[in-house]
């Protein structure tokens, strides 16, 4: 009877460490284990994050934000994804204001907006949305994510994916990195 209750208790807990984030579930991700990841903080220590050692990585930070870039460059941009992530000083609230400017941003750069939501993202608030549109010749779809983390800090994410093939795919790689993201503070 024990070992049935360790046992039952071990799966679980193996269940529970593989359930799907809302956004994974949003664009129908497989639970996707990274491979030969390693760990990167940025550079103020705000948070932490798993890349695929074969990824490119650059660093950057001002007194306003701190950012890790990366992108797979052994294959073609149309392959791949850029994902920038970044934590940064400053109030974002999720009302009229902050959709409107959304709204005009992604008006001013030509793009559609494929779609959006108010999420609970990581136990914060957050709001996401997909565009498209057309970049350097090429279709492009961009990934943004916003968590609010504090009265005064939040934390973006933007994945930039190019050409037409295998979008949600693209999508869901960036995730499996994206939820690695643990926060210092």
């Amino acid at each position: 009877m024990r070992k049935s209750i360790l046992l039952l208790m071990s799966i679980m807990v193996v269940v529970a460490c593989q359930k799907k984030s809302n956004l994974s579930e949003n664009f129908n991700c497989n639970i996707e284990n990274l491979k030969d990841a390693k760990q990167y903080s940025d550079f103020n220590k705000n948070f932490k994050i798993k890349i695929p050692s074969y990824f490119n990585i650059s660093l950057y930070y001002n007194s306003h934000q701190s950012e890790i870039f990366t992108a797979d460059t052994t294959k073609q941009l149309s392959e791949s994804f850029i994902l920038k992530t970044s934590f940064n000083h400053g109030q974002v609230d999720f009302n009229e204001e902050f959709y409107h400017k959304t709204d005009s941003l992604i008006k001013r750069n030509n793009f559609e907006l494929v779609s959006s939501k108010n999420d609970i993202i990581k136990e914060k608030n957050a709001y996401w949305y997909v565009v498209k549109g057309i970049r350097k010749e090429f279709t492009y779809h961009q990934l943004n994510l916003i968590l609010k983390l504090s009265n005064n800090t939040y934390f973006s994410a933007t994945t930039d994916i190019y050409g037409e093939n295998n979008i949600n795919d693209r999508i869901c790689a960036s995730l499996s990195i994206f939820n690695t993201v643990e926060f210092f503070e």
